[in-house]
């Protein structure tokens, strides 16, 4: 049996983080997935952490943590390049196209709370689950 790939993006992270959504995201962590994150998805949880007043040690222990248990993704010209053919012709924006281009290169399902990728390939939009 091959592990799935999965690249979460900023939503899905920020859900975990929130604990909006802590069991469909460490569903993924305690199985077989090999998960991947974009360095974008690093600079907007960041500056989102940094705008809301985030504590800081809070902060960069979560940005830590991702980056433990995940692998990180760099920006290519391969990427670069797919990602604007996925911003002219999906209508995203820039740093989703790119995020979306990462997920594709390394043959990863994105997971994501975001609308704006439902109906692409490979992309799994999930939903907040009620916490009654």
């Amino acid at each position: 049996m091959t592990d799935s790939k999965v690249l979460l993006d900023t939503s899905a992270w920020l859900a975990f983080f929130d604990a909006k959504d802590d069991k469909q995201i460490f569903t993924l962590m305690l199985g077989n997935t090999i998960i991947y994150t974009s360095v974008l998805t690093l600079f907007e949880m960041r500056r989102k952490f940094l705008k809301g007043g985030i504590e800081e040690d809070a902060a960069l222990k979560f940005l830590e943590a991702v980056r433990e248990h995940s692998i990180l993704a760099e920006i290519t010209d391969t990427i670069a390049l797919s990602g604007a053919e996925y911003a002219a012709k999906k209508r995203l924006a820039s740093v989703d196209s790119l995020i979306y281009a990462t997920a594709m290169q390394h043959a990863c399902t994105l997971i994501t709370f975001d609308n704006d990728f439902r109906g692409l390939q490979n992309v799994k939009v999930l939903k907040l689950e009620d916490k009654k």
